[in-house]
């Protein structure tokens, strides 16, 4: 039988203390009176100072009291409170230790309902099972970090949000580093806003180009050894692309090289990755034009997990888990999309509509099914920030078929998978498990290969300077559990929790979920985990699509 844990009473304590607490490195919580005699015993773990949440994060055993406590014991007892500050002078004219035992942390933290005026007690009574609770080896691998590293990793993030608007302050720099902020003022979706995010992100980028100057150096001094960078871009009438899978370390630091000039940050692709490098090629040779970054999905997604209808929790039920893990094999996340120096300052040609299209493209689909041994059905991306991105908007599949077998008669023949009208966006809508929009709003007319399917609201972490996110990782560095999933997003959550900090300090903007795929079919596949992984998927030939994309550019800008 399950055994059941019972929980009448919940302590309050702020981060880090408390995800130390329940890490199993903090077996002492230092208070300034005495345990009350009926909160002996199991009692659950939430964290105080974040404004508008009342989670319970885990339980621990509160088993004894000791004191009151002289500053040599206080002293003598780091190891077990971790509190730099409680060697050097009592924190309470009567301080007391209250021993700890058995932390256990909660799968998903649970919601209770919180009392006004309650400050270290708060009464509310929780039943929990055995199988609530996280494996013991997952989460006792933390060491705390030093204070002096907190407020390094304080003051470089203080600067990146500054780019923004957004005005912090260190507080306490000692025990919490608790912040004071300001806003941005006004409404999220105003120009205003935008306006203010774009020249933040330009000025973060400048930062993170000055945070990496060394090794953008030597990148840009071997791209032009190799004649692989252009002064001046192509014209478009004479540009002739091509794309090529990363493949050497050398095409790694030319994606590295090309993203430290987005306008936007992004991060490198996760996972298993398809990443690709384009190129304009003639008799002189070739030079890079733009990279593509194709990366794995994220294996809990809200917004999409829903659209499909699949479980967020790998814990769930073996038949849906199942399917979720068959689907998540042959869909990719579209992690950066972007044009290299000196193409990246041409408004006016639209290279990212066709780079994002290149996911799409026989040269990355069947790169894909050699080295992940599965076929590539879909694509997902999002927004910047803000409910539309243009590189995604109105590719019509329509059009594209139309075009490429005017000038090649025999193309359906060769390609019978793709069949115009198949992306018809009122039949999709009957094939997602739960569509976020109505059908009234998706014409039959409509047959665009990516579509925004969901709009979420969120808070932009790539904000955050390439700095910051060296330092907070450093703050991880003795996590065990940290270093084998090396997530750049764990760090930074964990050096949130480390400084007290919570991400309302950031914006929240309205961003549109965007999913790409060639047939409509295709969504009944992955909502049914029912995909065949030797099945040939739908593409289209990069020369094709080349074309394509250049008339329709040659055209649209007469």
């Amino acid at each position: 039988m399950d055994e059941k844990i019972a929980v009448y009473r919940l302590l309050k304590v702020r981060d880090p203390w408390a995800s130390l607490i329940l890490s199993g490195h903090k077996t002492w919580e230092v208070r300034g009176n005495k345990v009350p005699e009926s909160c002996f015993g199991t009692v659950g773990i939430t964290k105080s100072g974040i404004k508008g949440e009342s989670l319970i994060y885990g339980v621990i055993d509160i088993v004894r009291c000791s004191g009151p406590l002289t500053l040599q014991e206080l002293a003598a007892g780091f190891k077990f409170h971790r509190d730099e500050e409680d060697t050097k002078k009592l924190p309470y004219k009567n301080t007391y230790s209250w021993i700890l035992k058995n932390p256990r942390l909660l799968k998903k933290p649970v919601k209770y309902c919180n009392k006004p005026g309650t400050i270290i007690w708060v009464k509310s009574e929780h039943l929990f099972s055995a199988e609530d609770f996280v494996k013991e080896s997952s989460y006792r691998t933390l060491i705390p970090p030093s204070l002096s590293d907190r407020k390094k990793f304080l003051e470089s993030l203080i600067e990146d949000l500054s780019f923004f608007g957004i005005e912090l302050e260190i507080l306490n720099a000692g025990k919490d580093g608790l912040l004071s902020y300001k806003d941005i003022d006004g409404d999220k979706e105003s120009a205003e806003q935008k306006r203010k995010l774009n020249n933040g992100f330009r000025q973060l980028q400048a930062k993170n180009r000055e945070f990496n100057a060394e090794k953008l150096i030597e990148i840009e001094k071997e791209l032009h050894n190799k004649k692989l960078l252009s002064n001046q871009p192509m014209p478009l009438e004479n540009l002739n692309l091509v794309i090529e899978p990363v493949s050497t370390e050398f095409e790694k630091d030319i994606h590295f090289y090309v993203r430290q000039h987005q306008n936007i940050p992004s991060h490198r692709s996760i996972g298993k990755t398809c990443d690709a490098i384009i190129y304009h090629e003639d008799s002189d040779g070739k030079h890079v034009v733009g990279i593509l970054g194709v990366g794995s999905t994220a294996y809990s997604s809200g917004v999409r997990d829903n659209l499909f209808g699949w479980p967020l929790s790998n814990s769930s039920e073996k038949s849906a888990k199942d399917k979720k893990d068959k689907a998540l094999k042959s869909i990719v996340q579209l992690n950066c999309i972007a044009a290299s120096p000196p193409y990246n300052l041409l408004g006016d040609i639209r290279l990212t509509k066709l780079f994002a299209l290149s996911v799409f493209s026989d040269v990355i689909v069947n790169h894909y099914k050699k080295t992940r041994r599965a076929p590539l059905l879909a694509a997902i991306s999002s927004a910047g920030f803000g409910e539309h991105a243009h590189l995604f908007d109105r590719t019509s599949l329509n059009s594209l078929l139309r075009s490429v077998k005017q000038k090649n008669p025999i193309f359906g023949s060769l390609h019978p998978i793709l069949i115009e009208n198949d992306r018809n966006q009122s039949d999709a809508h009957s094939h997602w498990f739960n569509p976020s929009f109505n059908n009234g709003s998706r014409r039959n007319s409509k047959h665009w290969i990516f579509q925004r399917e969901a709009i979420t609201k969120d808070s932009p972490v790539l904000m955050v300077s390439e700095e910051s996110m060296d330092i907070a990782k450093a703050l991880c560095n003795g996590s065990t559990s940290f270093k084998k999933m090396n997530s750049a997003k764990a760090a930074l959550n964990r050096a949130f929790s480390f400084c007290g900090i919570s991400t309302s300090i950031f914006p929240t903007v309205n961003r549109g979920i965007y999913i790409g795929l060639l047939r409509n079919d295709y969504i009944s596949k992955l909502v049914q985990g029912n995909i065949d992984d030797n099945e040939t998927p739908a593409s289209i030939p990069w020369n094709d699509l080349f074309e394509w994309w250049k008339n329709s550019e040659l055209k649209r800008l007469q």
